[in-house]
């Protein structure tokens, strides 16, 4: 299959694929081409990205007939995606939890500090030999 260009991504990571696909794509370096040959390797990693990355300019693309290690690209052939008609998305928020009323009358809890001078008076009046017990450690 003729192409029209060529990159190839063998030990990129996909972070720096992205990187270059992007710098690429706003540099209209395809502008025009029929179709451009990404090498991206068997593994499954780039490839899924790279099909991701398409998918999101609107890039249609296919693997390469006879070589899962690559994908054909068809840049001048882009499509924009529009929303279907009648369907709209709404922006979900978590819900607040609700609160028992129960809850809403309870005491504020101890602060810290106040937490910890408890601890300390409850611990004043023992022996190093209570508080090693205590410890599981006499």
């Amino acid at each position: 299959m003729r192409v029209d260009d060529e990159a190839d991504f063998h030990g990129y990571t996909r972070a720096e694929m992205f990187r270059w696909l992007n710098a690429t794509w706003a540099s209209r370096r395809w502008q025009g081409m029929r179709r451009v040959r990404v090498i991206h390797g068997k593994g499954v990693v780039l490839g899924s990205a790279l099909r991701e990355w398409c998918e999101a300019k609107g890039i249609p693309c296919q693997m390469e007939p006879g070589n899962p290690g690559s994908t054909i690209l068809y840049p001048n052939q882009q499509v924009t995606q529009l929303p279907s008609p009648g369907v709209r998305r709404v922006p979900t928020f978590p819900r607040p939890i609700p609160r028992s009323s129960a809850r809403q009358n309870a005491p504020a809890p101890k602060e810290d500090r106040d937490l910890f001078q408890d601890e300390l008076d409850r611990l004043d009046g023992m022996t190093r030999g209570e508080m090693l017990k205590r410890k599981g450690e006499a």
